[in-house]
């Protein structure tokens, strides 16, 4: 599927804001990218308000002095959703943070909601399906017969991701 030009311009805009060193600008950039009341959400932070986002935005530059945001990916559409990947580079060239954005966008086609994803993510070999019910994890037995049991009492299965020990 093709992205229309005024998706790309969106995302394009919304990342030139967060690389802009000058406020006025800076300010213009999310003015054409972020409706007034969006939200956007990371691991570290919520913020509601293009105002506040403008000031988070700030702390990054504070943050990483000469580091810039550059897409990774190209931009994924659809129903109104946007999605596309990221990282934070140095200005020695180094990776500092990487990760993936999931956005919805206005009628009018600027952002309304952005909530964003660290990674790196985890392999999926390093991730195991695991049973819950509302208490507690699949309980195993073993049969007289000494046959490994399980049992779940709600059909829920949970994606478990993290170091195996």
């Amino acid at each position: 599927m093709t992205v229309p030009e005024e998706v790309r311009r969106t995302v394009h805009t919304c990342i030139s804001a967060w690389n802009e060193a000058d406020e006025t600008t800076k300010q213009r950039l999310f003015e054409q990218s972020w409706v007034e009341d969006g939200t956007y959400t990371d691991p570290s932070v919520h913020v509601e308000g293009r105002d506040a986002l403008m000031r988070h935005s700030q702390n990054f530059a504070v943050r990483w002095p000469g580091a810039e945001v550059v897409l990774t990916s190209g931009i994924v559409l659809h129903h109104g959703m946007v999605c596309f990947t990221w990282r934070v580079v140095g200005p020695d060239g180094r990776t500092l943070r990487e990760g993936i954005d999931v956005g919805e966008l206005a009628a009018d086609g600027r952002l309304r909601r952005v909530v964003g994803f660290f990674g790196p993510f985890p392999n999926l070999d390093d991730c195991r399906w695991e049973g819950r019910d509302s208490a507690r994890a699949v309980r195993h037995w073993s049969d007289s017969g000494g046959n490994n049991k399980a049992l779940v009492s709600q059909k829920t299965l949970l994606l478990v991701c993290g170091r195996r020990r």
